[in-house]
């Protein structure tokens, strides 16, 4: 006989069509010595159809195999079963579940099986290895066990980003054009002064998909606590916002620090904002980019001189730079310049509707 390698993993039945290939066997003749129905025959070869003693008797006076042999090859086959069971509840577990089925993803009445079942298709895959092979490589250059982590999780981190590439499957761009978004940064500036995001998302999303970027707005969920990310899908840039702190002046740096990324860095990065250390480089770059848009250079000296006494001055500050003066008061805030409690009546706080 030709010697082979079953894959345990894999139902019996996976070797016996092997077998019946290599022999040239007549389904039907199998099925009449195994005393089994047709239908029988294809739950043994699914796996749904249990090999007892008898079956193995049979097999083995067909195939010349040993009765232990189909025995073994059952009984290590529904260990395997077991252990991705386990594997499978282990995942789920770790996945942000209530805010899938929150939002509709999932089904809160299924079985855990068909809740995993479920997820996966949510993520686009068939298993869990092939989850593993398609997000990690994604979220392999996001650096998750830092001191700024937040407690944030990959499997977290990685359903928001899947919520926002299905939010932004809609948008239709063209390829990244990064001289097209320099040239549309100052129109983008323009918005921080619009206080209702109904009035400047579809504006916002417009001028970026035009430079080949899809916007996304997606509310954090639980072990996911970022501010933004950029990233890459099908060479299409996408960003995403979650609007985590509710507060113009976060939301518009956020906004420019992922531009910062998409203007400054490599293609095919991705970056996620809230988790990664702020010493990392490309995030300095990234901050310093956002600060220098914002309130350009030659402004940040007189950014300094500025109190919390100085109202009046803070608010022909940001006329005279067409920014919202949200903005103004979250820098000085962010350099220490004047306490985080004061003035935050300046700066324009969002609503989830």
């Amino acid at each position: 006989m030709q010697s082979f390698q079953p894959n345990w993993c894999s139902p019996p039945g996976e070797t016996i069509s092997e077998l019946i290939t290599d022999k040239n066997l007549d389904v039907g003749s199998i099925c009449r010595t195994l005393s089994i129905t047709a239908e029988d025959y294809r739950k043994l070869i699914r796996g749904s159809l249990k090999i007892n003693s008898q079956i193995a008797l049979r097999l083995e006076s067909i195939f010349s195999v040993p009765k232990e042999f189909w025995l073994n090859r059952e009984h290590r086959y529904r260990d395997s079963l077991s252990h991705q069971a386990e594997e499978c509840e282990t995942w789920l577990e770790q996945l942000p579940l209530n805010d899938l089925i929150s939002r509709g993803f999932i089904d809160k009445r299924l079985q855990k099986p068909d809740k995993v079942h479920q997820c996966l298709r949510f993520f686009g895959v068939r298993s869990i290895e092939d989850w593993d092979t398609a997000y990690k490589s994604k979220l392999s250059e996001v650096a998750f066990k830092t001191s700024n982590s937040f407690d944030s999780t990959p499997l977290s981190i990685a359903t928001w980003l899947r919520i926002a590439e299905l939010q932004a499957s809609e948008q239709r761009v063209t390829r990244f054009d990064r001289k097209l978004l320099e040239n549309s940064l100052s129109e983008i500036r323009s918005l921080t002064q619009i206080k209702e995001p109904a009035s400047f998302l579809p504006n916002l999303q417009g001028v970026l998909n035009k430079c080949g970027i899809k916007l996304a707005v997606v509310r954090g969920v639980k072990g996911c606590r970022a501010s933004g990310a950029t990233f890459f899908e099908d060479k299409r840039a996408i960003v995403v916002m979650s609007f985590r702190h509710l507060t113009d002046d976060h939301f518009w740096f956020t906004l420019f620090h992922e531009l910062g990324h998409l203007m400054l860095h490599h293609e095919g990065m991705t970056f996620i904002e809230g988790i990664s250390d702020n010493t990392d480089q490309y995030e300095q770059d990234a901050n310093k980019f956002a600060m220098d848009l914002l309130i350009p250079p030659e402004h940040q000296g007189y950014l300094k001189t500025l109190t919390y006494k100085d109202l009046r001055k803070i608010l022909k500050f940001a006329r005279k730079l067409n920014i919202s003066p949200g903005i103004v008061v979250g820098q000085l805030q962010h350099k220490r310049l004047i306490p985080h409690t004061h003035l935050n009546k300046l700066k324009t706080r969002y609503k989830w509707q």
